[in-house]
């Protein structure tokens, strides 16, 4: 396709250009020929988009069941089932993570028959199989894999007053997950005492409980009477936990828990992003995760 726009280019040139003139002007004209022509095949050198394969790492599956690594991707091991004749279909490749111990690449590959064959970090997971048809119709295998979803609360101006000792909802809103999996939730507010006494509050983050703190962790702030020093402060709640498919809400939510103080709290947001687990084989917080310290938010001011 590429040599045939070429002649035609050649073939636009000569024309233009008109080579049948007498010998002074042909030569002249074939010089002028020469040049088009450079130029022409550098400006089209340039509109022909370049495809690197130096970029992305990538797997190769032959006929056979054989998955091939190419441009630095690991090897797969420990590798999947050689079949010894052409009847490998598709395969899908899979992120491992399901401890410590059991992390990295991993691999399905579909036989024309419908079986699934493991390979990598997926061999010591049990999979379950799909029906074995008896004859070469399958033709695809795809993983099931959720992406992540944001939710957000819009921004409030308004002012709220707070004198309650217990929780108080300023801002949520609900999700509805398609199935079990993580969710990162981030709260932000403003606040603030413009009453002659102090005011000491607590903020923190509510899921399915507007009166209950997310794991018992929430930030303690001290506001100092109007006049009293730094009595404006911005506070954001972080956390990551588990929840299991279906609907769920999220609450940012605040209490006042001593002084005369009212407790004034504006410009909350409130988000969350979903993340599915596939592959997980765990139900419970991410191992490490920094928002379940023992220490966090419990005693002392967070501005």
């Amino acid at each position: 396709m590429t040599y045939r726009k070429c002649e035609i280019l050649v073939y636009f040139i000569q024309c233009h250009v008109g080579l049948n003139q007498t010998n002074k002007s042909k030569r002249r004209n074939e010089m002028r020929f020469k040049v088009l022509v450079l130029l022409a095949g550098f400006v089209f050198i340039l509109a022909i988009p370049s495809f690197s394969q130096g970029q992305v790492p990538y797997y190769v599956l032959d006929g056979y069941g054989g998955v091939h690594s190419g441009n630095g991707a690991p090897v797969i091991s420990p590798k999947t089932y050689y079949f010894g004749w052409d009847i490998a279909r598709a395969f899908e490749y899979v992120a491992v993570g399901t401890s410590s111990t059991n992390y990295g690449d991993g691999i399905l590959v579909l036989d024309g028959y419908g079986g699934v064959h493991q390979g990598g970090k997926l061999s010591t997971l049990t999979v379950t199989k799909t029906p074995y048809f008896g004859w070469d119709v399958a033709r695809d295998i795809v993983l099931r894999n959720i992406p992540p979803r944001a939710y957000y609360s819009t921004l409030s101006s308004s002012n709220v007053s707070i004198t309650s000792s217990t929780y108080v909802s300023i801002r949520s809103f609900y999700l509805d997950l398609p199935d079990d999996g993580y969710v990162f939730i981030s709260g932000t507010l403003c606040m603030g005492n413009n009453s002659v006494d102090y005011a000491f509050t607590h903020v923190a983050l509510g899921v399915d409980s507007s009166t209950t703190a997310l794991d018992n962790i929430y930030a303690e702030q001290d506001l100092p009477a109007a006049g009293g020093g730094d009595n404006w402060n911005s506070v954001t709640r972080t956390q990551m936990t588990f929840l299991t498919a279906g609907r769920h809400y999220i609450y940012l939510i605040v209490r006042k828990t001593s002084g005369a103080g009212i407790a004034q709290y504006f410009n909350p947001t409130l988000c969350a992003i979903y993340i599915d687990q596939s592959f997980s084989g765990t139900s419970g917080l991410l191992p490490g995760d920094v928002s379940t310290s023992p220490d966090e938010g419990r005693t002392g001011n967070i501005r």
